[in-house]
């Protein structure tokens, strides 16, 4: 995994999601439910995250609280999140310590729209 990541790094573009390496997919968002996707919306996500835009590296620091995301959990405990920020979305890779690998912004309005609508559509907290 380390060699992938210095080669992300070192092309500057976004690290495509495997569907087969992914164990679930679960959308967070503030005052309401975590809500696992279904395997419909998991593939799609998918498929708007691998066409999406790498849009730069991420900050030093952190901004602004995100509204809401979602967090890839893989089958090998490692974990990929992708954050609203702005239009954009603010993804950062864990391996399986939790320990954060890579920090970056990828660009796509339609994943983004697709995220915002499923946080929208997400059940409230009893």
């Amino acid at each position: 995994a380390a060699l992938s990541i210095s080669l992300f790094t070192a092309c500057h573009k976004i690290e495509e999601i495997e569907e087969s390496q992914v164990e679930k997919i679960v959308l967070w968002v503030q005052v309401k439910e975590d809500y696992e996707l279904t395997a419909a919306e998991a593939a799609k996500f998918i498929e708007l995250y691998n066409s999406s835009t790498y849009a730069g590296e991420g900050p030093s620091e952190y901004g602004t609280t995100p509204e809401f995301g979602i967090v890839v959990y893989f089958r090998d405990g490692t974990t990929l999140c992708a954050s609203d920020f702005e239009d954009s979305l603010d993804v950062t890779l864990h391996d399986s310590n939790e320990q954060q690998t890579a920090w970056y912004y990828v660009k796509s309005e339609e994943l983004y729209q697709f995220v915002s609508d499923l946080a929208e559509a997400a059940p409230e907290k009893a």
